[in-house]
């Protein structure tokens, strides 16, 4: 089983909150369903936060992918307290959490796809060993996959990209 996390792309910001990506924005979804398309990384099972633009970079990333896999609705991710917890507390309780993605899937999954924020980006890559990305690049991509020992272990990455750089 393998579970990739993708960090939306940029957001029109004169938009709001909520904006829609912006064309940068739509060119770093395409990148990073290029980069699992490279990888022969097809999600069966994709969900994103309630956020237009994690919707949008999902939608992307399939379209680059050339696959019809629907997007579903909204999904949280919730490691609640856990947050500034000990580093084994905070790693299983993130473990549980990509658990909950394969469980909520309304068929067997090898891939599930989630697109988020920068939010879960940070503890994913520093749980599990991912290289720094910095905080303004977006559309990066961290994939993990489930070993016969029931761990999940970092499986590659695609680092995201920004024009402000």
């Amino acid at each position: 089983m393998k579970f990739v996390f993708v960090r939306h792309g940029r957001k029109d910001g004169e938009q709001g909150e909520n904006g829609p990506l912006t064309e940068e924005g739509r060119m770093q979804a395409r990148r990073a369903g290029e980069y699992l398309k490279s990888r022969g990384l097809t999600p069966d099972w994709v969900c994103h936060t309630p956020k237009k633009r994690t919707k949008e970079t999902a939608e992307g990333v399939l379209e680059a992918l050339g696959v019809k896999c629907p997007v579903r609705p909204p999904h949280g991710w919730d490691i609640g307290g856990t947050r500034r917890g000990e580093k084994e507390e905070l790693r299983a309780a993130i473990e549980r959490e990509i658990e909950g993605f394969f469980a909520a899937a309304p068929h067997e999954s090898s891939v599930t796809m989630f697109v988020g924020h920068n939010t879960q980006q940070g503890p994913l890559r520093k749980q599990f060993g991912f290289p720094e990305i910095p905080k303004g690049h977006r559309g990066c991509v961290l994939v993990l996959e489930k070993k016969p020992n029931g761990r999940w272990e970092a499986d590659g990455h695609l680092p995201g990209t920004d024009s402000d750089a």
